[in-house]
């Protein structure tokens, strides 16, 4: 009997991703297809940074909104309305899109609009996760969630060009339509947990605005994690270390189109797919360790590292894919391990709030190091000065040889160096180490 309860929670946490990874999918192929409208029509760089930009603000700035409301609502509605409200923008552009109206200007309210919905449907979707699936079974669904995005990277760029090329714009939002609403289809018929709201962060809530209440509750979060330090090393660790990956991420195209042409874009987005799926197989078959999840969490984070230092010291196109290849690798392995210690260690009635300060800060990171990682590469990596003979990134560019993109190779070296170093203190700092022994969801 029991056996068959489990087996029913699983199920039901198996419909669920696979609705929303569904979903997620027809949201990458809109995407997809926005880009090549946008270098097509356009042919600039700048619309791309725009819409960057206008996906990451929302979240950041609603996320402590959303976090709040994913403790204090029930979460299975917060998707249903996440999703309609997505897909209400699908059909707006769809109608733009026939009457012959569509604009750069609607993909920038599209990006705007969808990131508020994604704002609120995120940590709705990371807190629910958990009270879904045993908790000795989170790294595992970890890994298979690791497997779905796995899966999404490598089908968008090859149906995104099929569709695009046989049913156009129009067809592929038709298309992402139909994975809308196949998602809330799912979420009506299956059913969520909602646990019951136990933590009060003020005892007079009912009197207060809802301004203060998420002000309330943003406050509680952090005072909580401060009251935690394990949790709150775990968190700065991993806030650091985020930041260096996607210092690198950012240069990744540029550095790789530097060997050559979009070919090349291909083979390293394909390989890095296949390192990604297989990964994210080998963590959903295996489950993880079930003792020192921290340890090898950062153990993983720091191979990782690894793997980008290898990429911004190739100077041979192989040698960059190998890098490439090995760091990807590694990457789902330690998002699921870390993941599951924030789903296993945070009560369940408090993780939209505590997920939600994850989610600011990794906004915060993003915006960071775009802008930190465009200003190493344009000017500070091409100076003269900077790349002479006396100079440790002198040394680098020396020793990289006539490799292509050296400013770009130089930013993913100070990723890497900046991956592998804060791994290492993690590892070596015994409070984020003891995490992994706090009593469950205490």
């Amino acid at each position: 009997m029991k056996s068959m309860k489990i087996s029913r929670r699983y199920r039901n946490f198996l419909l669920v991703w696979l609705g929303q990874t569904v979903s997620i999918l027809g949201s990458s192929l809109t995407s997809f297809g926005f880009s090549v409208w946008l270098f097509e029509q356009l042919d600039a760089a700048m619309p791309f940074v725009i819409t960057g930009i206008l996906l990451g603000l929302p979240r950041m700035i609603l996320s402590p909104v959303a976090g709040s409301l994913a403790d204090r609502y029930n979460r299975k509605r917060i998707m249903i309305f996440s999703d309609t409200g997505a897909a209400m923008v699908s059909i707006f552009l769809l109608i733009m899109v026939i009457s012959g109206r569509f604009s750069a200007g609607l993909i920038y309210l599209s990006a705007f609009l969808s990131a508020i919905f994604g704002a609120f449907q995120s940590p709705a979707y990371m807190a629910a996760t958990s009270t879904m699936v045993p908790k000795e079974e989170l790294v595992r669904f970890g890994g298979i969630q690791q497997f779905g995005n796995a899966a999404i990277l490598l089908l968008t760029p090859i149906l995104g060009a099929v569709l695009y090329g046989s049913i156009g714009l129009g067809g592929i939002i038709i298309f992402d339509l139909v994975t809308f609403i196949l998602a809330v289809v799912v979420l009506l018929l299956i059913p969520i947990p909602q646990p019951e709201l136990v933590t009060k962060t003020d005892e007079e809530d009912e009197k207060k605005s809802r301004l203060h209440v998420v002000a309330s509750d943003f406050k509680f979060s952090w005072k909580y994690l401060v009251n935690r330090k394990g949790l709150l090393g775990l968190l700065l660790f991993s806030a650091g270390i985020s930041f260096f990956v996607s210092l690198g991420g950012i240069v990744t195209s540029p550095l790789v189109l530097s060997f050559g042409d979009e070919t090349n874009l291909s083979i390293i987005q394909f390989s890095a797919g296949i390192a990604l799926l297989v990964s994210g197989f080998v963590i959903s078959a295996w489950g993880g360790p079930k003792k020192n999840r921290v340890f090898w969490g950062f153990l993983a984070k720091f191979l990782e590292g690894v793997g980008v230092l290898i990429v911004g010291v190739s100077n041979k196109f192989y040698l960059l894919v190998i890098g490439m290849v090995f760091s990807t690798f590694f990457d789902p392995i330690s998002g699921s391990l870390i993941g599951a210690i924030w789903q296993m260690k945070i009560p369940h009635d408090i993780q939209g709030r505590i997920f939600s300060v994850r989610i600011l800060i990794a906004q915060v990171n993003s915006v960071i190091s775009m802008v930190l990682a465009g200003l190493l590469a344009d000017y500070v990596f091409t100076d003269a000065d900077m790349l002479g003979s006396g100079s440790a990134t002198g040394f680098l560019s020396q020793l990289m040889g006539n490799a292509p993109g050296r400013q770009y190779a130089l930013v993913y070296i100070l990723s890497a160096l900046g991956m592998c170093l804060l791994s290492l203190l993690a590892i070596a700092n015994r409070k984020v180490r003891q995490v992994d022994a706090l009593e469950n969801n205490s």
